[in-house]
């Protein structure tokens, strides 16, 4: 007859204990999920102002407890910058050039995240395949900042797609006949300037033909836009509909399915990051909350 000493008895006792535990979170976990991905499908709105403000307040929090720095410094000239573009757009009476500016300012955050991003999943390859060491470089490969660089990245360009689409849809609501009084066709209705064509440049035989530098994007409701323009409104600003006529964006020929692709990616992306940030530690706590309370009874 085998005997067992206390401690494999205290071990086999709390086996089935630990087996519990984590079948309970398990279950949790992904009831937590459905719940966040159902309440994003049902009411997209309020999932959408929830996640917009944990995104923006939580990693602040967070980097204050932490004391990481930069963190907050970049987060702080991110937000008075942002703040200071959604005043811009709040006015009563916003300038014409005010959306020109607003479109850029936030494509021009959009691409630097990414940009960001792809530098960092660069620097992580090529640490990966010891690049810098077969140069004869003594760089660690196991360095954090190529990671740090994906997940500012990753952050900055989706958060600023929230604020992006605060800002567009305050745009939105001016776009109309007080605030845009041209409509020809010769004009761009998000940034309310002219569209130079190639045959209204010619300004006589002595006189040199100049080109718009900003390419030219023609919707299926005939409705063209600079590229520049209904980038930032499309894909930056989630904007599913043209801004003269409301009717859905489909964009002509092979743009067609660039802009579907790239926005559902970007769709894609902001998502996982709200949930990763945001949801997943709410989802988390809940769970370990909920197993707590089971363990009195």
């Amino acid at each position: 007859m085998m005997f067992l000493n206390e401690n494999e008895i205290d071990a086999r006792h709390s086996f089935p204990e630990m087996s519990y535990v984590n079948i309970v979170f398990m279950i949790s976990f992904v009831i937590g999920t459905s719940i966040v991905i159902w309440w994003r499908k049902q009411r997209p709105n309020g999932f959408n102002v929830a996640s917009f403000l944990g995104l923006w307040l939580i990693p602040s929090f967070i980097a204050i407890f932490l004391n990481f720095g930069f963190f907050l410094l970049t987060w702080s000239i991110f937000t008075l910058s942002t703040w200071y573009i959604l005043f811009k757009v709040s006015k009563k009476v916003i300038s014409s050039e005010t959306p020109k500016m607003v479109y850029r300012y936030f494509l021009f955050y959009h691409k630097l995240g990414l940009t960001v991003v792809f530098f960092g999943g660069l620097e992580v390859f090529l640490g990966h395949v010891r690049f810098y060491q077969r140069l004869g470089y003594g760089i660690e490969t196991h360095s954090s900042y190529p990671f740090l660089m994906i997940c500012y990245g990753l952050y900055y360009a989706a958060i600023g797609k929230y604020f992006a689409r605060i800002a567009f849809q305050r745009i939105t609501d001016k776009i109309d006949s007080s605030y845009l009084p041209r409509y020809g066709l010769d004009y761009c209705t998000i940034c309310d300037s002219e569209m130079k064509y190639q045959h209204a440049l010619l300004k006589g035989e002595d006189k040199k033909v100049e080109f718009d530098s900003n390419e030219l994007t023609t919707l299926r409701c005939s409705h063209t836009f600079h590229d520049e323009c209904i980038l930032g409104w499309s894909i930056v600003g989630n904007m599913k509909t043209c801004p003269s006529c409301n009717v859905k964006i489909e964009m002509k020929l092979s743009a067609e399915r660039f802009y579907e692709k790239q926005y559902r990616i970007y769709e894609v992306i902001q998502f996982l990051v709200a949930f990763v940030i945001v949801w997943t530690p709410i989802i988390l706590l809940s769970t370990s909350v909920l197993i707590g309370i089971m363990k009195f009874y």
